[in-house]
């Protein structure tokens, strides 16, 4: 229904990738909950970044990685096969010292 998953860049930082909600169990906090999860469990390997990039037309999941203090740190532009862009994501970091 609802899930997310933690890479390991090093000791000390790791980036989410694939939080995914199904359709139909969207806006029930169940992506809040990954999330929450997520961060916990870097907090407890004592992580001290995590960082993610997001597709800049999810607005939704943007006020969600805000709201658990993530702040937008740069962007990224992204391309096809042939080099065409395609679009731009958002990168995405959380400072877990503070």
């Amino acid at each position: 229904v609802a899930t997310g998953q933690l890479i390991f860049n090093s000791e000390e930082e790791a980036r989410v990738e694939n939080i995914v909600v199904h359709p139909n169990m969207r806006g029930q906090g169940l992506g809040k909950k990954v999330m929450t999860d997520l961060i916990k469990a870097a907090q407890t390997r004592g992580l001290s970044k995590l960082t993610l990039t997001s597709n800049q037309s999810r607005e939704v999941a943007h006020g969600l990685y805000k709201s658990l203090g993530f702040k937008i740190v740069g962007e990224k532009q992204k391309y096809d096969k042939e080099g065409n862009p395609t679009h731009k994501t958002s990168v995405f970091e959380l400072d877990l010292t503070v």
